[in-house]
Parts: structure tokens; sequence; C-alpha cells
């Protein structure tokens, strides 16, 4: 199905006129920039329990009794938003795409520990759409067909060419692959232009970030070629000259895109610290400038979308600045790591 022939839908659907009027009420609720930056620049973790108690964040932080501990308190923030998706969705096969990342993660988990003989019993999350242990058993076992076909396909093709790879790194590659095939073919089908391109665009954020890696390696084509991911609105055509080429002209490249800043800045802060950090936060910070476009939608289930995503980086934030408490990180070091806020 070309794209041009789809009737894309983007706002006007008055099904979720109450749904916005519940999701315009929590955005109010989301930190502030000043909020995170007197978090970043507590003293210590428990001082950053007591900035959050003032907030939203109080029911949950009031049951937390080891601030080491913050991950479960984080887990649940992040099942209530999802929570409160499932409730004002009217479409599920849209929103449900949120959830399929979750099952994707733990499928890679689960592959990784079968066929890599890793120990990852900690690594399994519990926000997918398919329960842990179902996708746990069907790879330990090696009968898929308890999982959703699109995860069982999947399995089927990772363990398929593990045989031949026998690296853990290959799983990923599928896996992700896959998964983001699933994401653009289901936004298509059910003609949400809002989602279709925001999946387009952290694809081509992956791919621009797999060029930095191969650039700043003595890996070249071939493995750019296995590590691309099809469906971004940049081609395979447009990266491969890339590898080779001068900086200014990759700079060049990018001019008329959403990534010219992503790529300059992002590449001189690589070259300066060494750290892929700094590229992570500024695409970060671009797709949440994508995202703002639901504000501008009065009915429709894109503001849903972007509340629960918008949420998964506050909660991200809280965590960088817990890690960086927990390990008597300066505040200047921390800031450098949090993407903007959404509003």
């Amino acid at each position: 199905m070309k794209v041009e022939e789809i009737r894309w839908k983007y706002g006007n659907d008055v099904r979720y006129a109450y749904a916005v009027g519940v999701i315009r009420v929590l955005e109010t609720r989301l930190l502030s920039r000043e909020r995170i930056d007197r978090a970043a620049d507590a003293s210590d973790v428990e001082d950053v329990i007591r900035i959050l108690a003032e907030t939203s964040y109080a029911e949950h932080l009031s049951s937390l009794t080891d601030p080491g501990d913050y991950e479960s308190f984080l887990t649940k923030e992040r099942q209530k938003a999802l929570d409160l998706l499932q409730k004002l969705t009217k479409d599920p096969p849209l929103t449900d795409l949120l959830l399929y990342r979750f099952d994707f993660h733990n499928l890679k988990v689960a592959l990784k520990e079968k066929l890599g003989k890793q120990d990852l019993r900690t690594a399994y999350v519990s926000f997918g759409s398919v329960p842990v242990s179902m996708i746990k058993g069907a790879v330990k076992e090696e009968d898929l067909s308890p999982l959703p076909p699109p995860f069982r396909q999947v399995a089927e093709k990772a363990i398929r060419g593990f045989s031949d790879r026998q690296e853990a790194k290959w799983i990923d590659l599928v896996v992700d692959r896959e998964m983001y095939q699933l994401l653009l073919s289901t936004s298509r089908r059910e003609g949400s232009l809002f989602l279709y391109d925001l999946i387009r665009r952290e694809i081509d954020l992956i791919n621009i970030l797999s060029l930095f890696r191969i650039r700043r390696s003595d890996q070249k084509r071939g493995f750019f070629r296995e590590s691309f991911l099809e469906g971004g609105s940049l081609s395979g055509e447009f990266f491969l000259p890339l590898l080779d080429e001068s900086l200014e002209a990759l700079y060049g490249r990018f001019v008329h895109t959403p990534y010219r800043e992503v790529v300059e800045n992002g590449w001189e802060d690589l070259s300066a610290n060494g750290s892929f950090a700094g590229f992570e936060r500024m695409s970060r910070d671009l797709i949440l400038e994508y995202l703002r476009k639901a504000n501008l939608v009065a009915f429709g289930v894109e503001p849903l979308i972007a509340y629960v995503q918008a949420k998964e980086n506050e909660l991200g934030m809280i965590r960088t600045i817990m890690v960086g408490k927990l390990n008597r990180l300066e505040p200047r070091f921390i800031k450098e790591r949090l993407p903007h806020v959404y509003l």
C-alpha cells in the first residue's frame, strides 16, 4: 500500500472528547523544568524524594521505604499511565503498539537467555500485552505456538538466524527490524498519520545513531546494511555514502532534514566527550518536539499517545536524577543528560 493512497486520519475524532479533557488536566500535572532542575540540584536522593512528594507523585512515593528501590515507584507510575491508555482508547490496534515495545523487549530477553545462555531474569518488564510467563515459557520450551502470530514469527526468524550467527546482537537486529515493520504497517493500516510519522522519525534517529557508531569504529558498509532499519524517511541509499564522506559533506546532507542540529551537535558532543549520551538526549528532544503537535488536536487519539510518551520521558528523567544522586554525581553532569520537558 502506497502512503499517498491511504486515507490518513489526524484529529477531529469526537469519540475522544472526554479522553482529551482528561489528558489536558493531567498534562498540567507534568513536572515543570523548574521542578526538574530543583530535583537535579538536590543534595541527595532523599531530598529528591521530598521535592517529588510535592507533586502528583506523592501517592506512590508514600510507600517507598528505601530510596534505592526507586524502580518500584517508577514501575507503579508507568503502569498507571498505561492503564489510563487502555481505559481511554477507542482504537486498541493503535494504542496497543505502545505496549508491543515491551513485548518485543521481553522477547529479546527470553531469546538471549535461551540461545545466548545468559542469566537475564531481572531484565523482564511487566507492561506488555503478552504475559511475561507466556513469552518465557514458549521460548524456553521451544514451543512458540502459544505466542500471538507477530511475536511467534519474529521469534522463529531470530532462532533460525542465530544458528548461523551465534551472536546476541543478531537477536537485537532481527527483533528490532520486525518490531518497527509491525509498528509501521499497523499505524498505516489504521490510518494514523501522527503515529506513522512518529515511528518513521524514531527509525531515522536509530539509523543516524548507527551511522555515528560505524564512523567511530572499524565496521563499514556490510554492518551498516545489516543494522539499517527500513521504513524511515531517509533511505539506505541516502546513508551509505555518508560512511566515508567528510564531516562537512555529512552535515550538508542533513541540512534539509529535521535532523540537521542533532547530527551536527550530536557529533560535536561525541567528539568532545566520547559518549553518545548527548546524541541520545537530543534525539529525545526531537521526538518531544514532534509529540507537541498533539497540543493542536482538539479531539483524537493523538493527545493520548503523546501524553503516555511524555510521561515515559518524565519517568526517564527521574530515573536519571535518582541514579545520579545515588552515584554522587554533580548536578551539572546530571542536567547534561536530561532532555527537555514536554510542556
